[in-house]
């Protein structure tokens, strides 16, 4: 059997994955969810505790939410880079 039966394994170019979606993929649920739960913090003040709790939970899955939008598109991007 010789070698050349074998398909060659695609590599990846250095280009389609940089170090800025690498960094913005990791830090994008930390820092969207941190300035989401800020922002409804603030809003809330004077409201109730039961509607504080509520808006900092919803704005902690809205931040999440969005961030792995943000990956999926991404993710779309290197998909297209590739083909």
């Amino acid at each position: 059997m010789t070698n050349n039966d074998k398909k060659p394994k695609k590599k990846l170019d250095s280009s389609v994955i940089s170090k800025k979606m690498l960094a913005v993929a990791f830090t994008a649920p930390f820092v969207l969810s941190i300035s989401f739960i800020a922002i409804a913090y603030f809003a809330t003040l004077n409201a109730t505790d039961i509607i504080q709790t509520i808006s900092l939970v919803v704005a902690t899955f809205l931040g999440l939410g969005l961030s792995i939008g943000i990956i999926f598109f991404m993710q779309k991007r290197i998909n297209k880079k590739i083909n």
